[in-house]
Formats: structure tokens, C-alpha cells, sequence
């Protein structure tokens, strides 16, 4: 996610591995197995991202949220009204 409005600007991700069938979030310096309930956390998220309409206009804040897979990437522009990466990190507790 790449956020900018008039008095900040900035980025923040997770990145997600698998190894030996079972998922692995990095965080920051945080590193964890996810759980069943977090999966279905993340799941969620990019359900929402792909199916939130297409924005026309936007505010002086811009946040750019991505999904980068090895073979897709999606972005949608939201100017703040969705905040569904700050739900996603509440939700694994980050």
C-alpha cells in the first residue's frame, strides 16, 4: 500500500510465502505461521479490493492498494473511504 495526502506520505505491505504447504506472513521485523482465521482475514481483503468499484475522483489523500503475485498484479486507487488495509492488519493483529 502507498499512501500520500497533504501533510503525509508513505508505504506499508505484507508479504506472504508458502513453504511446505502452510502460509507465512512478514510483517515489518514480525514473522508468523498464519492461522486458519487469518487466512481467511486475508482472503477477504482481496475479495473486497477486486469487486470495489472504480474510483472517478479523488480526495487530497491517495492510498494505492496492490496485490503482486508471481503472475498478477492488482491495484485499486481509493481515496481513504475504504481503509481496508488498516482492517487487514487489525484483523492479524499487526
Amino acid at each position: 500500500m502507498f499512501y500520500a495526502g497533504c501533510f503525509e506520505n508513505g508505504k506499508d505491505s505484507i508479504e506472504i510465502t508458502k513453504a511446505k504447504n502452510k502460509l507465512f506472513l512478514q510483517y515489518k521485523d514480525k514473522k508468523k505461521k498464519l492461522n486458519k482465521k487469518e487466512i481467511q482475514s486475508l482472503v477477504k481483503f482481496e475479495i473486497e479490493m477486486r469487486h470495489l468499484p472504480k474510483r472517478e475522483t479523488f480526495s487530497t489523500l491517495r492510498v494505492i492498494n496492490e496485490i503482486i503475485t508471481e503472475n498478477d498484479k492488482f491495484s485499486y486507487n481509493e481515496s481513504g473511504d475504504w481503509n481496508g488495509f488498516n482492517l487487514l492488519k487489525k484483523n492479524l493483529k499487526l
